[in-house]
C-alpha cells in the first residue's frame, strides 16, 4: 500500500547507471584499448660518414605490438633534403640489411608520401605480437656536398 506523497521506487533495471558504475565501465574499456596499444619502446640511430660523402645509417627499433596480431612495420625515410644554398635536393637511399630479432626479415618498397621512401617490413603470411627488435641499415648519399660558400654541407 502506498502512502500519500510517496512515490514508488523504480526497479534497479530501470534506473540509470550510477556515476561509479559508469566510471568503472569506462576504466575497463580504456584498459582493454591500452592492452592492445602498439608503441615504439626504444629507438636508436647510429650514423657513420663514409669517405665518399655518403652516410651509413643503422636504426635499432624495439617495437611492441601489444596483444595485436600484425605482419610487421612500415619505415618511412626522408629522401628530400631542403638545402638553402641549392634549393633542395633528392638523396639516394639504398637499403643494406633489414633484420628482426637478429634474423633477415622480408621487406619490399611501398607507396610513400612525396619526399620519402617507405619500406613494408615483415612477412605478409605471418603474424607478430609482443616486442620485437628491428635493425635497419641503409646508405644515404650523396649526403656531403661542396657548397659554393667554400665549405662542405651536410
Amino acid at each position: 500500500m502506498l502512502r500519500a506523497g510517496r512515490r514508488r521506487r523504480a526497479p534497479a533495471s530501470d534506473r540509470p547507471l550510477s556515476v561509479r558504475r559508469a566510471l568503472a565501465v569506462a576504466l575497463l574499456i580504456s584498459y582493454a584499448f591500452a592492452a592492445h596499444a602498439e608503441r615504439i619502446r626504444e629507438y636508436k640511430t647510429f650514423i657513420r660518414l663514409l669517405p665518399n660523402g655518403a652516410l651509413q645509417v643503422q636504426e635499432e627499433i624495439a617495437y611492441d605490438f601489444g596483444s595485436a596480431k600484425r605482419h610487421g612495420i612500415y619505415r618511412d625515410v626522408p629522401r628530400w633534403l631542403p638545402d638553402p644554398a641549392l634549393g633542395g635536393r633528392w638523396l639516394r637511399i639504398r637499403p643494406l640489411a633489414i633484420l628482426r630479432d637478429g634474423h633477415p626479415e622480408p621487406w619490399d618498397d611501398a607507396d610513400a608520401p612525396i619526399g620519402f621512401v617507405r619500406w613494408r617490413i615483415g612477412n605478409p603470411r605471418g603474424s607478430l605480437s609482443g616486442t620485437h627488435r628491428y635493425t635497419i641499415r641503409y646508405e644515404v648519399g650523396p649526403a656531403i656536398v661542396a657548397a659554393s660558400l667554400g665549405r662542405d654541407m651536410l
